[in-house]
């Protein structure tokens, strides 16, 4: 699966040179969510961060993502970007990017907000606030700078995948955040 998935990559950044569409292109490769490691699929790992898919868990929300264009500067090429980001934010920047405004083209303003000027200068992020999910039990959690916020329950698997020099290691897995709401630093702590 990945060769096929690299050679499609290849085949599409030749194509792209070949038509002389690569100096303005911005090529963004993401995810929506962690490596889903259930019982049913077993085939990620999100450590050192806690839980996977369907969760809202670090391991769960923070995925991984490279960005490659010519319209980026020298300077950002080999690094990495720790700031804030949603998926919604993705649609506000790449439309302001082409110079389509997206404020009208619905009854509310999308919830996204331009992120190409910290990307392309490696400043912080201008998102500070991210809701990650709200189910109809009552039960999400909301992101506000440094902290998280989780009420109820937090999805599942919950914990995390031991990576293989630490099989033998005991975890301690606090409880979820059912009976009373749980905030933590996601920097300091970053489940």
């Amino acid at each position: 699966m990945m060769s096929s998935l690299d050679d499609a990559v290849g085949n599409i950044t030749a194509k792209l040179l070949e038509k002389n569409m690569w100096d303005n292109t911005i090529f963004i490769f993401t995810t929506d969510n962690g490596a889903d490691f259930s019982e049913y699929s077993n085939a990620g790992n999100n450590a050192p961060l806690r839980g996977g898919k369907f969760t809202h868990w670090q391991g769960g929300v923070r995925g991984t993502a490279f960005i490659t264009s010519p319209l980026l500067p020298s300077s950002r090429a080999n690094t990495s970007y720790s700031g804030m980001i949603h998926a919604v934010d993705w649609y506000k920047t790449l439309s302001e990017l082409a110079g389509v405004p997206v404020d009208q083209t619905g009854p509310v303003a999308p919830d996204g907000v331009n992120i190409w000027g910290a990307l392309s200068s490696g400043g912080p992020s201008p998102r500070t606030e991210a809701v990650i999910n709200i189910w109809g039990n009552n039960s999400g959690a909301i992101r506000v700078g440094d902290f998280k916020l989780y009420r109820g329950f937090p999805g599942s698997p919950d914990g995390w995948v031991p990576r293989a020099n630490l099989q033998n290691t005991e975890v301690q897995v606090p409880k979820p955040c059912e009976e009373k709401p749980c905030l933590f630093n996601v920097i300091t702590d970053p489940t």
